[in-house]
């Protein structure tokens, strides 16, 4: 045996140091099998949690101190985008330019509310989001995970809603409802030392009644439509025109100039009815009646206001039609218009043609 003549001692020791080799090599063995399997359960979870955000509806961002470090698949279809594109960019780089600031300092905010920007997806095309930020922990730093929603369509619809509400479908012009939110407004911020007034236009065409049953409705809708577009021309950007119903047509306007410049716009409004009407090649001939109320002469409130000019609108047109005059309602207010020297002007019917 090559062992024998070999101190005990230095055999006890060979023994022990095998031993310990040997405990040393499982110890190796079962660290490297545990940072594998710690590997494996950090790869898992990774893994997991993409799996969890890329099922989410909602765009997710994760970054650090705005550097983007992962995006989920809804922010990239949300945007168009590819991620290689975006990792390692400023998210900022995202906004619309003139948000960028302010997007930067959302970012920068440890928690923030939901706040709505704009954000500009790969093909330039803008897009309103809704988003909010949280602090976290990803892989061993802190960093930001930012949730995006896209409210384009939910914005178009409110904007629908508000035009069904506040519109004429027909013409695009204010319907009544949005013509006397708008009256009460700028009678409520009225300012009456200034000198400047408040007037109501009501215009009814003459005879479209026999009209629309001589040509058909859609005739009479198209003559409608340009109709509309004719006044349009003829207002001031700060002026509001609306079809009140039917083919009555009713125009706000506010000047210091007050009831002269009605008088003068009421003027030019029947005159261009002396152009005719054009549908499919066929010359059509209207004319107007136009009533006018100003306040506070004749009223005090919008519907008193409308209802005034509409009763001048019922004293041209039964003074033959194709005129405007000024509402006599109220004896009193008749009064007024003679101590301004706008009783001529007023009560003088002006027909076109």
């Amino acid at each position: 045996m090559f062992l024998a003549g070999v101190n005990p001692l230095t055999l006890c020791l060979l023994a022990a140091l095998l031993v310990l080799g040997l405990a040393v090599l499982a110890l190796s063995a079962n660290a490297a099998m545990l940072h594998r399997r710690e590997a494996a359960v950090e790869a898992a979870r990774r893994q997991w949690a993409r799996a969890l955000a890329d099922a989410s509806l909602d765009g997710l961002l994760i970054h650090r101190q705005g550097l983007i470090l992962q995006m989920n698949r809804a922010l990239l279809r949300m945007l168009g985008a590819r991620e290689r594109e975006w990792l390692g960019q400023h998210f900022g780089n995202l906004a619309r330019p003139d948000q960028v600031p302010a997007l930067r300092a959302e970012l920068e905010a440890p928690q923030t509310q939901l706040v709505e920007f704009r954000l500009l997806r790969a093909d330039k095309r803008e897009i309103a989001v809704e988003l909010s930020t949280q602090n976290i922990e990803f892989e061993g730093g802190p960093a930001s995970v930012t949730a995006i929603r896209d409210i384009s369509q939910r914005l178009l619809d409110a904007s629908r809603i508000t035009r069904l509400t506040h519109y004429d479908l027909l013409t695009g012009l204010a319907n009544r409802k949005r013509f006397t939110d708008m009256l009460a407004a700028s009678l409520a911020r009225h300012d009456r030392p200034t000198g400047s007034t408040t007037s109501v236009l009501a215009l009814d065409l003459d005879g479209f009644k026999s009209c629309n049953a001589e040509l058909g409705r859609e005739v009479g809708d198209r003559l409608l439509k340009q109709l509309a577009t004719r006044l349009s021309g003829l207002v001031a950007r700060e002026d509001l025109l609306a079809r009140l119903g039917g083919d009555k047509f009713g125009l706000m306007i506010n000047c210091a100039a007050g009831a002269n410049r009605a008088a003068s716009l009421g003027g030019q409004l029947a005159a261009s009815f002396n152009q005719p009407f054009i549908i499919d090649g066929q010359m059509v001939r209207l004319a107007a009646s136009i009533g006018i109320a100003t306040y506070p002469d004749h009223a005090h409130d919008p519907e008193s206001l409308i209802q005034a000019s509409m009763f001048a609108l019922g004293q041209a047109a039964r003074a033959g039609g194709g005129a405007h005059m000024y509402s006599h309602h109220e004896a009193e207010a008749a009064s007024r218009l003679a101590e301004r020297r706008e009783a001529p002007l007023a009560l003088a019917p002006l027909r076109a043609g």
